[in-house]
């Protein structure tokens, strides 16, 4: 019988007790110590090797695995950098050439807009006018629960958390604020109605100027098509 160690252990624990309530008892134990012993070595030992078997197999198994993993990633880390290189090589030629593709037998290289929100640039914060900043105003929990309980049961602030809150808002950091600096920029220019024209309120771009801030070209990159 194939037993667990489970089993095993449980039927060593139970004739340990046994043999224990005997020597309480005054009786021989001789017998019981012996079939105690037998069935020790011999069901025990197999067990434990088969256990021990076990574990070092899959120790090996997952050392092997662990070393795959990363063998595999450094391998994709590579053909990662290999595409990245190759696709810059062909944009440059593509943009040097200002052709949006270049055409094989079977394949076309496309130079094609990225998609997604234009990259923000704040390159001089002390510019932006304050439409454009916001401050960071950290109020304590505890305060938080006041107003709002306040506000729930009466309606109004006590005059201790507005000088609170106050406070905090004039000292609190002052930081640009990204949504409405984005907002700006891409608001049509009242003066050409976004017309790309001469225009010197909004420089020919058709939208807002945001001093200090500006959105970055989208750019390009290579897209591979099938003929």
């Amino acid at each position: 019988m194939n037993l667990t160690l489970h089993q095993i252990d449980t039927t060593i624990e139970m004739l340990s007790d046994a043999i224990s309530d005997m020597k309480q008892k005054g009786e021989d134990t001789k017998e019981a110590e012996r079939a105690l012993a037998e069935y020790t070595v011999e069901h025990l030992p197999k067990k434990v090797d088969a256990i021990a078997g076990n574990l070092r197999s899959w120790k090996a198994d997952h050392t092997k695995a662990v070393n795959e993993i990363e063998r595999m990633q450094a391998v994709a880390k590579d053909l990662d950098e290999r595409i990245t290189r190759l696709k810059g090589i062909a944009k440059e030629v593509m943009e040097t050439r200002e052709v949006n593709k270049l055409n094989g037998f079977a394949s076309t290289l496309r130079l094609q807009g990225n998609g997604g929100p234009q990259e923000l640039e704040v390159y001089d914060a002390s510019l932006l006018p304050n439409r454009c900043l916001a401050r960071m105003l950290v109020v304590p929990e505890e305060t938080c629960q006041s107003i709002i309980n306040q506000y729930t049961e009466k309606g109004y602030m006590s005059s201790r958390d507005s000088m609170l809150i106050a406070s905090g808002i004039a000292h609190c950091q002052i930081v640009s604020n990204e949504n409405a600096i984005r907002k700006e920029l891409n608001t049509v220019c009242e003066a050409c109605n976004g017309k790309i024209v001469e225009c010197s309120a909004c420089g020919s771009t058709g939208r807002h100027l945001v001093p200090g801030a500006r959105l970055k070209p989208r750019g390009n990159h290579v897209r591979v098509e099938n003929r």
